[in-house]
C-alpha cells in the first residue's frame, strides 16, 4: 500500500464525497479506509461485505491509475 501525503488524503476524501456512482463510491470509501484509516485489506473486506480479493483488486487498480481505476469496467 502507498504512502500518502496530507494533500492526497484531503483530496482521495474529497472525491469520495463528490462521487455520485455508487460503485465507484463504494471503492473510494475502501481507498479511504486503508489509506486515511489505517484499515488493513482483511480489516476493509469484513467492514464492507467483500472479499479480500475484491478489495485487493480494488486497491491495485487505484495505485496503478488512481480514482480512474476505480470506474466501472465495461
Amino acid at each position: 500500500m502507498q504512502y500518502m501525503n496530507e494533500q492526497e488524503q484531503a483530496d482521495l476524501l474529497r472525491a469520495y464525497r463528490k462521487e455520485r456512482n455508487a460503485n465507484k463510491k463504494e471503492r473510494l470509501l475502501a481507498m479511504c479506509q486503508m489509506m486515511i484509516n489505517g484499515h488493513s485489506v482483511d480489516e476493509t473486506a469484513k467492514q464492507m461485505f467483500q472479499t479480500r480479493e475484491t478489495i485487493k483488486d480494488w486497491l491495485e487498480r487505484f495505485e496503478q491509475e488512481g480514482s480512474r481505476g476505480l470506474e466501472d469496467s465495461i
